[in-house]
């Protein structure tokens, strides 16, 4: 509500309901803005640092910089600081591009793939696909079927 602050907040993402989710940057959390009420809620993370995975709540992130949200309402983070692609759907947090390690490896088995510098995503309408800006390495990639990873040339 009108207690809650913000502490660099970067990527927003509408939300299926209308809502605005927010990348909390400094505060490593999502949160729900309700532009009806000008509530804010967390939607995931506690506030610590760390890249653990499971229930919305008890998840971390380590400075989530962008969000999208897919065509079936899953909402997707970019976890700069544990170079990972989360995602939030049912009430869980999962890893689902990166191994936590900065890099420039590209693998087909997401887990492995490598991500420096992750700076924004966004999800496409148009085909189906994940893209991924990751800044340090100069590329634009994208992730589809959930774990394949392509650099556009």
């Amino acid at each position: 509500g009108a207690a809650a602050r913000f502490n660099r907040p970067y990527g927003l993402a509408v939300l299926p309901d209308g809502a605005v989710a927010v990348a909390d940057y400094e505060n490593h959390r999502i949160r729900r803005l309700d532009l009806g009420t000008g509530a804010v809620t967390t939607l995931a993370g506690d506030g610590m640092v760390g890249a653990d995975d499971g229930d919305v709540a008890t998840a971390s992130f380590n400075h989530p910089q962008d969000l999208a949200v897919d065509g079936t309402g899953r909402l997707y983070v970019a976890d700069t600081d544990n170079y990972r692609v989360r995602r939030i759907s049912a009430g869980q947090v999962s890893a689902v591009l990166g191994d936590g390690t900065a890099g420039y490896h590209d693998d087909d088995v997401h887990g492995s793939a490598q991500l420096f510098g992750l700076e924004g995503i966004d999800y496409s309408a148009f085909d189906g696909k994940l893209y991924l800006a990751d800044g340090n390495r100069g590329e634009v990639t994208n992730l589809h079927n959930r774990i394949r990873v392509s650099t556009i040339p």
